[in-house]
This record gives C-alpha cells, structure tokens and sequence, in this order.
C-alpha cells in the first residue's frame, strides 16, 4: 500500500510540474482560428440562410453522384451521403450484425453490433461525417454558412413542443 500512495504522490508532482513548465510555442498550435463556424439551430436562422442552405442541398440532389464505383445506383451527390449513412450504419436492426458477442455459456448472446451507431466511435465519426458534407456543401455548392441542426428537444411533447407543429418537418 506504501508503494502505491508513494507513486500516487510522484504522478501528482510530475503532473503540476508538467502545468508549470511552458510547452514550446508553434504557430499551429497558437494560431487563433479567424472565421470559425458557427452552428445555429433552424429556428435561429433568418428566411435568407434557410433559403440558402435549402438551395445548397436542392445542388447536392441535382449535381452527379460521385460513388457510383462503389454503388451504382446512386444519382446525386446527396445519395452518396445517404449511402454513406446507410452502409456505415448497416442497414439498422434487420441487417447483418458486425459483432455477436459468445456469452457465458458458449451461446451466442443479444449483445450485436450494427455499425457505427452501436460502438465507441460514434462521435468522432459522426462529427467528421457532418464536417465532410458541410465540406462539400460550401465547396461544391457555394454555401458559406455553418451546418445548422435542430434542436428537437424543442418539439418534444415532454417540453410542451409538437412534432406536428415543428419548423423542421
């Protein structure tokens, strides 16, 4: 037990030790971000920046798909967005698991795994899927505003919203 508090006690000087001391400056690290984006929720946006961001997505629908070598029924360059959600996702519930964890007893248990939803890189993924369609938006469609979202806790009936009701829909 000795030998444990006495790591303990060296981790928590190495550690204030490693805040006191000034990391070496790069300009990447310190640079400031000029124009960062900012997301606004729907209802946050004026008419003009809904327009416009309805317009980009009517130009994703319209411009060619650029995945038809690896699926050749796609269309549009909004398909190959559906596509990539579909096929990372697996399909939901009725496809094919990716993980069928044995349980105890040697059975195969519930515990399945369908793609991207169910695991632990979810968010990055999810984060860099929603950067690389703003991506393409802005470049391939000139949309210069930030991705927005929507709020739907806003339109949950447990908050006193509708669904029927909501902007979004």
């Amino acid at each position: 037990m000795l030998l444990s508090f006495q790591s303990l006690v060296l981790l928590t000087v190495f550690a204030q030790a490693s805040l006191a001391c000034p990391s070496p400056t790069n300009s990447k690290s310190t640079a400031q971000c000029s124009q960062p984006r900012i997301r606004k929720e729907w209802r946050m946006l004026s008419s003009s920046e809904q327009t416009d961001y309805i317009d980009a997505i009517q130009c994703l629908k319209t411009a060619p798909s650029k995945g038809t070598s690896i699926f050749d029924t796609l269309e549009s360059r909004y398909d190959d967005f559906v596509a990539l959600h579909i096929n990372t996702t697996r399909g939901g519930q009725k496809a094919p698991s990716l993980i069928n964890q044995p349980s105890n007893n040697g059975n195969q248990s519930h515990v399945t795994v369908y793609g991207v939803h169910d695991v632990g890189v979810f968010l990055p993924w999810h984060c860099y899927a929603i950067w690389t369609f703003e991506s393409v938006l802005r470049e391939e469609c000139n949309y210069i505003a930030a991705q927005p979202y929507w709020d739907w806790t806003l339109d949950n009936p447990a908050s006193n919203g509708s669904l029927f009701k909501s902007p979004v829909l």
